[in-house]
């Protein structure tokens, strides 16, 4: 019984050094893992046509910028190009957990991302067939191919440099974006209340734009997932659409504009009051007689 008891205390020294060095590791890496954005996806056949000016964008060094639920997101020496890769699971991490003998699923669910990449990357689909100007995306790559866009180096955010054969893993370009609400609040800065009064326009019609080709947006943190490249507006994260073959009245595409545009508007009464009556009358604009 004594040896029973101190085996399952040494398994849980085990396990708890394990979930330490996990952490620290993550604290480190800001949950970027390399072995994540490497393809486990089948190749396919077909072969993309490279857009014009891809490989031109692709020849410079990318740096971490930051990770999500779904892309491991890298920006260029250019200040100006985003590389994304989806995020797939850590084959290596996995088969070591799987080795310990204590039930780890529950900690597993709570801890290590679980999603199907293939949901994530129709949705990317999407947003470069019908969307690619108000998404940005620039170049999709989701099937293995041989010679068209060789290596890339990736610098991550502990300075690590790696080599990706871009051949063999599905990835994206995308145009980097200034947050929506950055820019407003640099423009309430810079006293441009016209030029603020334009975004928040901008936002209405880009909002309607996207509802009226029939493409449904599931996460509608808009202050995170809206901005601009120039003066356009442009969906920061696409992963999260999905198309809609069912036509909406005038009343639900107000309905829609109204609730996607909430955290918007409490956003702006908190920080720049003045632009509130100019949010309320083109909201009003927007409703169905």
């Amino acid at each position: 019984m004594k040896r029973k008891i101190l085996k399952n205390i040494a398994m849980g020294v085990v396990f708890l050094g394990l979930l330490t060095l996990y952490f620290f590791y993550e604290s480190r890496t800001q949950k970027f893992r390399f072995q994540e954005i490497l393809s486990q996806l089948a190749p396919s056949s077909t072969e993309p046509v490279v857009a014009e000016g891809v490989n031109e964008r692709l020849q410079q060094k990318f740096f971490y910028l930051g990770s999500g639920k779904q892309c491991h997101a890298f920006l260029g020496e250019d200040q100006k190009t985003v590389l994304k890769f989806f995020r797939h699971g850590d084959p290596s991490f996995e088969r070591l957990l799987n080795k310990c003998s204590i039930p780890l699923e529950a900690w597993y669910g709570k801890f290590f991302i679980h999603y199907n990449p293939k949901l994530v990357i129709e949705s990317y689909q999407l947003a470069y067939e019908i969307l690619p100007e108000l998404t940005g995306v620039l170049y999709l790559h989701l099937n293995r191919t041989s010679g068209q866009h060789g290596k890339v180096r990736l610098v991550d955010s502990s300075w690590v440099e790696h080599e990706v054969n871009l051949d063999e893993t599905e990835f994206l370009l995308q145009n980097y974006g200034e947050l929506a609400i950055v820019r407003i609040d640099r423009q309430m800065k810079e006293e441009d209340l016209a030029g603020a009064i334009k975004s928040i326009a901008a936002l209405f019609e880009a909002v309607e734009e996207r509802i009226l080709k029939g493409v449904q947006m599931q996460d509608s943190a808009f202050r995170r997932n809206v901005g601009f490249y120039g003066e356009r507006v442009m969906l920061l994260d696409a992963g999260s659409l999905k198309k809609s073959y069912d036509l909406q009245t005038p009343r639900e595409v107000y309905q829609e504009i109204e609730l996607l545009t909430t955290g918007l508007r409490r956003w702006i009464h908190r920080h720049h009051p003045t632009l509130d009556p100019y949010f309320q009358d083109m909201l009003i604009e927007k409703r169905p007689l």
